[in-house]
């Protein structure tokens, strides 16, 4: 987790972080939620994801024309999760569903999440995947140092990707969203541009 400076320029959404914008010629910025509410038990998932998303929407209208929303949602309800996604894309102009590779004891490349990103598909919003840290027997004893962003925000997220894109998931619910590969429109991030 960021500290001090960074995560103080991380958390200004307004006059401070238009101005680094316009510096670095960026017109526009994606706001989104770290993780944690994903991984709550299911009611207060649901509760937290859709206060979270409402915050959100409320940053984003303070400068409609610079920031846009991406949701978080809560995947243990895969039904509410397609329900919150469509309500944030439809009443809330949101862009994005911004999710991790793991959410404590499942990843998103099991079968069981494949509806949340056919429904992404359906409503024409991409699937932002950050990393989460690598989860499991596999991993103890390497200290964050490895399963941290150091190395283990990668090992996470290629392993979630290559198991959802050799699943053949992808094929079965969104085969035109991106011409002849049939995979959804998205961005991976720390590292998961290594993968094919």
């Amino acid at each position: 987790m960021p500290q001090g400076v960074l995560l103080q320029k991380l958390l200004d959404v307004g006059e401070k972080r238009l101005e680094l914008m316009d510096r670095q010629g960026i017109s526009q910025a994606v706001l989104s939620c770290s993780p944690g509410a994903e991984e709550l038990p299911i009611a207060d998932s649901i509760a937290v994801c859709r206060a979270t998303n409402d915050a959100l929407y409320q940053l984003t209208r303070r400068h409609p024309d610079r920031f846009l929303g991406s949701a978080i949602l809560p995947v243990g309800d895969v039904d509410a999760a397609q329900k919150e996604l469509e309500r944030c894309v439809k009443e809330y102009g949101f862009v994005s569903w911004h999710t991790h590779s793991n959410y404590g004891d499942t990843s998103a490349d099991h079968p069981r999440y494949r509806p949340l990103f056919h429904k992404a598909a359906e409503l024409g919003v991409y699937v932002y995947l950050h990393p989460q840290l690598p989860k499991g027997q596999r991993y103890e004893g390497f200290g964050f140092t490895f399963a941290g962003p150091g190395l283990g925000f990668t090992v996470d997220t290629v392993t979630m990707l290559q198991g959802d894109l050799a699943g053949g998931h992808h094929h079965r619910y969104v085969p035109d969203l991106l011409p002849g590969r049939g995979v959804p429109d998205g961005a991976a991030q720390h590292g998961a541009g290594l993968h094919p």
